[in-house]
């Protein structure tokens, strides 16, 4: 059950994210395969397929936000909305994945609250220049702490 739950990740890994985290998948799933080769590596036996146009779509920004969440560096976003194009200033927090879909939860300096985009939608990314230090009330942690509050 354990090894079939490492493989049910590095699958969702390997279908959903960057170029990047999908080539750390396969090297990681070549070496679970050496040290303990089961039935489910036969050929043609592939149990998780993870794909999706919303996953290709965000595919060229997940290492960037990646980067930027580690590093705390800020980034310009042009943000594909149903009111249209939207301009936002982020401090990137957390990224989330549900099933087909990845959303950035982030600090938007523009609009000065918190906001969640899925990053399928985001028609420009790149970093800004700029970086920030974790502030009170600005935080991933401030967020959730939001969402429980009575």
């Amino acid at each position: 059950d354990e090894i079939e739950a490492l493989r049910l990740g590095i699958a969702l890994v390997a279908g959903a994210s960057d170029p990047a985290s999908a080539r750390a998948a396969a090297t990681l799933r070549a070496k679970i395969s050496a040290a303990a080769p089961s039935r489910a590596e036969e050929p043609g036996s592939d149990s998780f397929v993870f794909a999706s146009a919303e996953a290709a779509r965000a595919a060229p920004h997940l290492a960037l936000i990646r980067r930027a969440i580690r590093d705390h560096l800020t980034l310009a976003l042009v943000y594909r909305g149903q009111g249209g194009a939207q301009e936002h200033r982020l401090r990137p927090l957390h990224l989330d994945n549900w099933g087909q879909v990845w959303t950035l939860t982030s600090w938007s300096e523009t609009t000065g609250d918190f906001r969640i985009f899925r990053v399928d939608q985001m028609e420009s990314l790149g970093p800004d220049g700029g970086a920030f230090l974790p502030e009170a009330g600005k935080t991933a942690e401030d967020y959730l702490a939001r969402l429980v509050a009575p």
